[in-house]
């Protein structure tokens, strides 16, 4: 599941992503963090990519929900951003985090690393 409120980030990730095989479901992160909580829970996805700077909250109030939440705790969460946050992400209990702008290629082979294939 992509996390995201750039529409053409979105969009060009979720096309990266289904050229790559994967199955995509998103959240444009436009409504409320109990929307994107429900939208995660509801999909069971087996990755979340999160960015971090949402709008309204950030990714790090969405990751810190799933963290207490029971049917949320162990999904993976892949942060992202164009500011480095990799300890931050870390220390969040995120499983990575990866600076944007990105290849194609370094983004779907962290994705695979953090899936364990």
């Amino acid at each position: 599941m992509l996390i995201e409120d750039d529409p053409i980030m979105l969009t060009l990730l979720v096309h990266l992503l289904e050229l790559e095989g994967y199955s995509v479901a998103v959240n444009a992160a436009d409504g409320s963090l109990e929307q994107v909580l429900w939208s995660i829970e509801h999909e069971h996805p087996d990755l979340v990519i999160l960015d971090v700077n949402l709008g309204d909250y950030s990714g790090f109030d969405v990751l810190a929900r799933m963290k207490a939440h029971d049917n949320l705790q162990y999904t993976p969460v892949l942060m992202s951003s164009g500011i480095e946050y990799t300890q931050q992400s870390q220390d969040a209990g995120a499983d990575g985090f990866i600076l944007k702008p990105y290849m194609p290629d370094d983004f779907v082979g962290y994705i695979q690393h953090v899936l364990g294939q």
